[in-house]
């Protein structure tokens, strides 16, 4: 089990921890912070059901998740895509009028818009009828992509910077965030306290993706340790790592 630093999020060495007290003493930024409740609400991975739509393809060293936007979209966003679609010829329509009648300045903005409109809705459509969602995890690197349609900034950090996955739901939601259909984004929490959203996805969808990461990340293997007995697994392997840790101290 590793224990996180309450205030940066760095990883505690087990030389920084003291069994008997259950304190830590954070070597980054010198917080010290009682870790007893990490024993005891430790969070285990659920073993969910794969979505339909998802493709999960799972090796020794890379973990490949893919789905496409139009397996999962929400109601809402149905009717936004048909409206998008509905708004390519309509703008279109109404920019050819502007410029081929145009007599005024305000005319020709108008036309500009509608084109810029046009554009935009015809990116939404591609975007969310075409688009496959593409989350690897290889030696190096955690990545989210999104083909063949491009999207603005692949999301993407190092392996070894990550040292935790988290999954919050996304700012503008003004809903219930235990409601199923909020959305969540799926953050990596990096060993300097920044987070890369990986994804946001409903809450079903995102809860499942965090789980599926920091399963394979931690190397949980699925049935090779107990669902009930996982927590007590990892903790003593934690504790016999702080004695031998402790025990090499008091010798030096």
């Amino acid at each position: 089990m590793q224990i996180h630093c309450e205030n940066c999020d760095t990883v505690i060495p087990a030389a920084n921890i003291n069994i008997q007290e259950k304190l830590a003493v954070c070597p980054q930024c010198g917080s010290v912070f009682s870790f007893a409740e990490h024993l005891t609400h430790r969070p285990r991975p659920r073993k969910a059901k794969q979505p339909q739509g998802f493709t999960v393809i799972q090796q020794e060293d890379t973990l490949d998740i893919r789905f496409r936007w139009i397996r999962i979209l929400k109601a809402e966003e149905q009717w936004f895509t048909l409206l998008c679609a509905v708004g390519v010829p309509a703008l279109t329509a109404l920019a050819v009028t502007m410029f081929n009648g145009m007599n005024s300045v305000i005319e020709g903005v108008v036309g500009v818009f509608s084109v810029l409109g046009a554009l935009i809705c015809l990116y939404m459509v591609l975007m969310l009828l075409l688009n496959e969602v593409r989350i690897t995890i290889d030696e190096d690197t955690i990545r989210a992509s999104h083909k063949p349609v491009p999207m603005p900034g692949t999301k993407s950090a190092p392996r070894n910077s990550v040292v935790r996955i988290h999954c919050q739901a996304a700012f503008y939601n003004n809903d219930d965030p235990n409601t199923e259909y909020v959305d969540y984004d799926v953050q990596l929490v990096r060993h300097d306290g920044t987070r890369v959203t990986l994804v946001t996805l409903r809450r079903d969808l995102a809860l499942y993706i965090a789980d599926l990461v920091e399963s394979y990340l931690y190397e949980i293997a699925d049935g090779s340790v107990d669902e009930e007995d996982e927590q007590a697994y990892t903790l003593e392997q934690g504790l016999e790592q702080g004695r031998s840790a402790l025990a090499g101290s008091s010798e030096g």
